[in-house]
């Protein structure tokens, strides 16, 4: 019998257990998501330009423009900070699967709670920092010691703004979690209900 599956290798669709229905809790891009994502496909491709470029001219011409390590670096952050929303929720991090195979269905729904938790919080201090750096370059008038000077508070400002939008994907995803163990309870209450009355 075909079946859709979740994540985890569970069924879901219509009819199944509130913890098991993947099309109701996968999660789905915003704007603020779907911006990030065309950001970084914009940067990989100004860097597979700007790096080719380097080569030819080193290779052929003997000759260097100076400014693609420097150039190529902040991309390279920026492409790093704005993809941490889209790999969120894309579901593509990282995942102790083993552990998660031995947990129940609540099991699977509290300990996706607990992570995003953790991770809300570690990524409001990180855009707290990283916000503080971009301020403190600002008024400073910091730039970089090349031939571009660039100013920093440019290629830094990436870092809050990519912290940001990953704050703004965990907070949907803890509201998320918190509505599916809210509809599992609901559930497992109406079931235990239906069976009263079965057995009345």
């Amino acid at each position: 019998m075909d079946q859709s599956m979740d994540a985890h290798g569970d069924p879901g669709g219509a009819g199944t257990s509130p913890f098991l229905d993947s099309r109701r809790w996968a999660p789905r891009k915003t704007v603020a998501e779907r911006g990030a994502e065309r950001l970084c496909q914009a940067i990989l491709i100004v860097m597979m330009v700007m790096i080719g470029a380097e080569v030819v001219a080193r290779g052929v011409a003997h000759h260097s423009f100076e400014v693609t390590d420097e150039l190529g670096g902040y991309l390279l952050v920026a492409l790093t900070f704005l993809s941490f929303s889209v790999c969120q929720v894309d579901q593509t991090f990282h995942r102790v699967e083993f552990v998660q195979a031995r947990l129940g269905e609540r099991g699977r729904a509290w300990t996706a709670l607990l992570f995003d938790g953790l991770s809300f919080g570690f990524t409001l201090i990180l855009l707290w920092q990283t916000a503080r750096l971009v301020l403190v370059a600002w008024q400073s008038g910091e730039t970089a010691p090349t031939n571009l000077a660039t100013p920093l508070w440019m290629p830094y400002l990436s870092m809050p703004v990519g912290c940001a939008v990953l704050a703004w994907t965990l907070l949907r995803a803890l509201l998320r979690d918190v509505q599916r163990l809210a509809a599992g309870r609901t559930a497992g209450e109406q079931g235990r209900e239906q069976g009263g009355r079965h057995g009345a």
